[in-house]
């Protein structure tokens, strides 16, 4: 399979942006330093978690000390989430360096809304947060330039798609994330393919492919919208000032790009963009057609990963004996009851902790 994968187009290949920032992560985590802290969080949470008389300890300490009484988090391999978690719960210095990747994992395996044009987007707040400062300790100063690099090396391998994504997306249309040589060459991608649906043998002219409306199918602008707050904050970084030089063309379709690409309005972060195009596709309906294209849901092995590894918390030593189906309706019934907690607050936090 990864043979195959490896030998195969890469034009069109959409990789798991989510996946790649946990393996940059992951390179960072694999500091000596880093690996010897985490073995020995591992340890003693493992020691609280295994005991009950150690955990009455800990939460007398806790009430003690005025903290609220909550336990260790152990971490999963799988998930890196976790080990931000179980340092989250022990030591706190790392967390403010893990955190706003933790987020945008989240962020990025979400279901409800498209996740594909906000990929590039977070990935350059991300390498912003990776920033040395003068008063990181050499510490965090290596654990910064691991991720780094790593992160780099894969944002060059995420592709023109989730770039295209972007454009279309109204608050991020102006590429800012980009180079000025990788922005002409997304709008000159996405200028060709509606001049192939102009020339496509099944329209007979233009105004037949302007007319053609995405309101048609009218439920695949049904959303949610992600969850807010934190959206805003994670976009609120140092983006350069894009300059807009494209020529205009007489064609009507290349002028309803044109029109688009030059829009003078803001599009608020947390505004749905399929919203956006569902209130405005009479104005713009060619480019309409290349949003309900490219405005999706990349697929992740986010959700996947996580329900197995709910399904190991569930099935354990003393709990061995769980039938296929009361399994099936306990991750069911966790899955609904964290949706319902959490899908609002997750672009929230986005919003409130500056990563937009």
């Amino acid at each position: 399979m990864v043979k195959a994968i490896n030998s195969m187009d890469k034009t069109y290949l959409v990789r798991c942006t989510a996946h790649s920032k946990q393996l940059s992560i992951n390179a960072g985590l694999q500091n000596d330093m880093v690996k010897e802290i985490i073995n020995k969080l591992r340890k003693i949470v493992g020691n609280f978690n295994r005991s009950a008389s150690a955990q009455n300890e800990l939460e007398n300490e806790q009430e003690k000390c005025g903290e609220k009484k909550h336990k260790l988090v152990q971490d999963c391999v799988t998930r890196w989430n976790s080990t931000c978690d179980m340092i989250d719960s022990v030591l706190k210095y790392l967390l403010k360096l893990l955190e706003p990747f933790k987020i945008v994992t989240k962020v990025l395996g979400g279901e409800n809304y498209t996740t594909a044009s906000i990929a590039h987007r977070l990935i350059k707040s991300l390498l912003n947060t990776l920033k040395v400062s003068e008063i990181d300790t050499n510490f965090l100063t290596t654990v910064k330039k691991l991720i780094l690099d790593d992160l780099k090396y894969r944002r060059e391998m995420m592709g023109l798609i989730l770039a295209k994504s972007s454009a279309l997306d109204p608050r991020f249309r102006e590429l800012k994330f980009l180079s000025e040589e990788e922005k002409v060459t997304v709008w000159k991608q996405i200028e060709n393919e509606l001049k192939e649906l102009i020339t496509d043998p099944e329209i007979e002219n233009e105004e037949d492919l302007i007319s053609e409306s995405i309101l048609e199918n009218e439920e695949h602008f049904e959303t949610h919208s992600p969850p807010r707050k934190k959206l805003r904050s994670l976009m609120i970084d140092s983006d350069d000032d894009d300059e807009d030089d494209y020529s205009v063309t007489q064609s009507p379709t290349m002028k309803q790009l044109e029109e688009y690409k030059n829009l003078k309005i803001k599009v608020p972060y947390d505004q749905d963009p399929l919203n956006w195009w569902k209130e405005n596709e009479s104005k713009y309906s060619a480019v309409s057609l290349l949003a309900k294209k490219y405005l999706s849901i990349v697929a992740t092995g986010v959700p996947c990963e996580r329900l197995f590894s709910e399904a190991g918390t569930i099935i354990s030593k003393k709990r061995n004996r769980l039938s296929p189906e009361r399994l099936n309706q306990l991750l069911f019934l966790n899955s609904y009851f964290k949706s319902n907690s959490s899908s609002e607050t997750l672009m929230e936090k986005l919003l409130e902790e500056d990563i937009f």
